[in-house]
């Protein structure tokens, strides 16, 4: 049994029993100030709701960390539904982190009791009030004991509560807000209650009534009351009053107007505001406000403000909700991207410099804009200017003597703008396969953490939606391939294909990439389940994978798709023969060979292997029927 009967002693004394006698609670004005009557002031009580509905506002997934880099959203997780949705039975997660986060603001600290299943995992996070709560520390760790409504008090370990802290003394114990700013709020209540009591009993400023005489008691009292009757709140103001018998009336204290009663509750409600570091804006103070400076002030409360104790929050789910080893892949983190958007302007121009330069899609700024993606894959093509290189890839050209150059351009035939497609969409293809595979690498090391056999593993390459998830990384590179290549050959013969020729043949195309994709994959994996230490070999081989397999498959199918789209369109085009045409600064002996062969548009260039002159013989494992001949072969095929 967890529950056990504390009482509150003078030896034991809890925080309530202190403050009462020492009168802690009160500030210098002699208003008590407390975390609860905090709250009845207006700038206090705007803070934190200000704060809380930010913080709950916010969607906060929980991610799973891929291979090679990047994160993905890990909705098969068993926390995603408890943060995202529904911690427990009886609260949203709005209103859950709504609470929380105003338990933060007030008190400094926030509690959850953790009720777990029998493998130890997370089931629902019930929230404990701070003011009940009593943190001590002894040999097994932190342990908080909590004051139940009947008297009783139950101890919880700390493998057990979620405990979110602020700015904190020792580590334990976070400092309360309210507390720490007890005169200035203290102020902010009086200047309050000071307004009320001046419309709610006097319509004027206090004074005496002078008599000459003098006058019984029971005609003080009479007069008093008569008076007050007549003159005092909000019915009495602005009444004449009739004096007799040579009374007369004398103003005595300071007006409101004498004492700047306005202007200091204007500066408490800054004040308040520095205490929370919430701009005075947000709470209807626009005195400083400009139309040119909310926009960066609103930034700024996101990122100064927000930021800290969203990462207060992270970080406390991660050390209390995740296992240990689960906090190398997965994580919880709030999305702040919406409350960071500029104006429409600023906005867009930042769209147009990410997508310029490649680092955002379509469909990405789409997604910012919540707006659905493009249909078949059209918003995935991240572009980059064809004027951009690796500085690794420059070529520096020794100088010519410009006779022999002549000579050489007349000699040789003009190679049309095609040939340089390859090398100017390497980057392209190159981000799509690294997509590609890494999102493969991840799926295969979870499946091999669940001790699937080799069998299992090949089955789910099988899978329609593994096979679908593959042709959705690479089909947008390869349907924007093929139209380029289509349009420059539409342009070298000077007639037009039918509408739709090129995402006809792109889509073919990206089912036969899958298809031998998957065919490579299953045969490296199943080489290596035969191996000693299969898991180790696979690993490795995963390691390869994310380090080469991308620049690999980038190399080969820009050279490849061009080729293969270039052959069909000529064929639809009603070209009849076509020529090999070695492309390159010093293509090898074998392209070398192959340069100005014409052939049938649908004959090959070679069948079992290809001659060199002073070269072995280059054994081919296909019948090329359009470039490359092998790897690193930038070759091209064009109308004889």
């Amino acid at each position: 049994n967890r529950y056990i009967e504390i009482r509150s002693t003078l030896a034991s004394p809890d925080r309530w029993l202190t403050e009462w006698f020492s009168g802690g609670g009160k500030s210098a004005t002699g208003v008590a100030v407390s975390e609860a009557t905090a709250l009845t002031s207006t700038a206090v009580f705007a803070c934190v709701r200000i704060l809380a509905e930010t913080v709950a506002s916010l969607p906060l997934p929980v991610y799973r960390r891929v291979v090679g880099g990047g994160k993905e959203r890990a909705q098969d997780h068993y926390l995603y539904p408890l943060l995202h949705d529904q911690p427990n039975p009886e609260m949203t997660s709005f209103e859950f982190r709504e609470t929380t986060m105003g338990y933060l603001a007030l008190w400094g600290n926030a509690y959850a009791e953790i009720e777990r299943d029998n493998a130890g995992r997370v089931q629902a996070l019930w929230l404990l009030r701070p003011d009940r709560m009593r943190v001590t520390r002894d040999t097994q760790g932190l342990r908080y004991e909590y004051s139940l409504p009947d008297g009783q008090s139950v101890i919880l370990r700390q493998q057990n509560v979620m405990h979110i802290r602020g700015l904190s003394g020792d580590g334990i114990i976070g400092y309360s807000p309210i507390r720490m700013a007890r005169e200035a709020i203290g102020l902010a209540l009086a200047t309050e209650e000071y307004g009320a009591r001046f419309f709610g009993q006097g319509s004027t400023p206090s004074g005496v009534l002078e008599y000459p005489g003098k006058l019984s008691e029971e005609a003080v009292k009479g007069l008093r009351r008569s008076w007050e009757d007549l003159h005092s709140g909000l019915s009495g103001a602005h009444r004449v009053a009739i004096l007799q018998e040579g009374l007369k009336w004398s103003q005595v204290g300071i007006p409101p107007e004498d004492a700047q009663f306005l202007a200091c509750r204007e500066f408490q409600t800054t004040e308040i505001a520095r205490i929370f570091r919430v701009p005075p804006y947000l709470l209807q103070d626009y005195s400083r406000a400009t139309f040119s400076n909310v926009e960066h002030t609103a930034i700024s409360f996101v990122v100064h403000t927000v930021r800290p104790w969203l990462v207060r929050w992270e970080q406390a789910f991660k050390r209390d909700l995740f296992s240990v080893a689960e906090r190398e892949t997965y994580f919880a983190e709030f999305l702040v991207d919406g409350l960071l958007r500029g104006d429409i302007d600023s906005r867009y121009r930042a769209y147009a410099t990410a997508r310029q330069w490649g680092w955002m899609s379509a469909d990405d700024i789409r997604g910012l804009e919540n707006q659905n993606p493009l249909p078949d894959g059209q918003g995935k093509i991240y572009m980059v200017p064809l004027n951009m290189v690796p500085a690794s890839a420059v070529v520096v050209v020794p100088p010519v003597d410009e006779a022999k150059r002549q000579v050489e351009r007349r000699d040789k035939p003009k190679l049309p703008v095609r040939v340089k497609r390859p090398r100017q969409y390497l980057p392209v293809f190159l981000a799509a396969a690294k997509r590609l595979v890494r999102w493969e690498i991840s799926e295969v090391r979870n499946l091999l953490r669940k001790r699937l056999d080799i069998t299992e593993l090949e089955a789910w390459y099988e899978k329609d939606e593994t096979q679908r998830r593959l042709r959705a990384y690479i089909h947008p590179a390869v349907a924007s391939y093929a139209a380029i290549i289509a349009s420059d050959v539409e342009d070298e013969i000077g007639s037009q294909l039918l509408d739709g020729w090129a995402e006809m043949q792109a889509a073919g195309y990206s089912d036969i990439y899958v298809r031998d994709h998957i065919h490579d994959s299953r045969g490296q994996l199943r080489a290596l389940s035969m191996v000693a230490e299969p898991d180790a070999a696979v690993n490795q081989r995963l390691d390869e994978w994310d380090e080469r397999r991308p620049g690999k498959i980038a190399d080969w199918e820009t050279v490849n798709a061009a080729g293969v789209f270039a052959r069909l369109a000529c064929v639809a085009l009603g070209v009849k023969l076509l020529r090999w045409a070695a492309v390159g600064a010093k293509p090898c002996p074998y392209c070398q060979t192959l340069d100005g062969m014409v052939v049938d548009v649908k004959g090959t260039f070679a069948q079992n292997d290809v001659q060199a002159e002073g070269q072995e013989p280059m054994r081919l494992n296909r019948s090329p029927r359009n470039p490359p001949l092998h790897e690193g072969c930038v070759c091209a095929i064009l109308p004889a």
